[in-house]
């Protein structure tokens, strides 16, 4: 098991006023590795003390939106059932760098410190932009997502991996066969 750095404790929570995001998976790129290191909130603190264990590395948070079924009222479980499918299909495959760089929200990188990554082009890159939930208000260095997948690229090297390791997840050649490259796992009529 990899342990989050800078003094994070996977699944931690902090004050609504100190977070800067909130209920993030956290990803960490360094030389020849990345991997997934846990999910909970981030302060301020938490980023600056993962910045100076890890000078040389680079730390995504990528918020994750509640599970469609805690957001429906009880008893209509069953009308997101399609939704529900999908959404575990798509979280049993590890992330690749590409889709961490998009839905991060905040990054650490080497040399430049902590970032609002603006995925949604509001502000302009190097912009400073203030988080209006935070008491006193922070403000941030943004940067774009392509910019982070760079940072990302640089710090794991050229030889290093494209996916996320996860110690929760198979790796991309387990579960599929050798000869035609398709999964083992499939169910129903088709599968022979």
């Amino acid at each position: 098991m990899i342990l989050p750095p800078g003094g994070l404790v996977d699944g931690q929570r902090r004050g609504r006023v100190v977070q800067l995001v909130a209920a993030a998976d956290w990803y960490l790129a360094e030389q020849g590795r990345f991997d997934f290191v846990g999910r909970g909130d981030v302060s301020e603190a938490d980023l600056r003390a993962v910045n100076r264990e890890l000078p040389g590395a680079v730390f995504a948070c990528v918020w994750r939106p509640k599970p469609i079924e805690e957001l429906l009222p009880p008893g209509r479980a069953f009308t997101s059932r399609r939704l529900a499918k999908a959404s575990k299909a798509a979280g049993a495959v590890r992330p690749k760098l590409e889709w961490v760089a998009k839905g991060a929200r905040i990054a650490v990188l080497p040399g430049a410190g902590v970032r609002w990554v603006d995925g949604e082009r509001f502000y302009r890159p190097g912009e400073t932009v203030t988080l209006p939930w935070t008491n006193p208000p922070i403000e941030l260095i943004t940067v774009r997502p392509v910019q982070l997948a760079l940072a990302m690229r640089q710090a794991i090297g050229p030889d290093g991996p494209s996916r996320a390791a996860r110690p929760d997840l198979p790796s991309v050649r387990e579960g599929t066969s050798r000869s035609s490259g398709t999964s083992r796992l499939r169910r129903g009529p088709e599968a022979g």
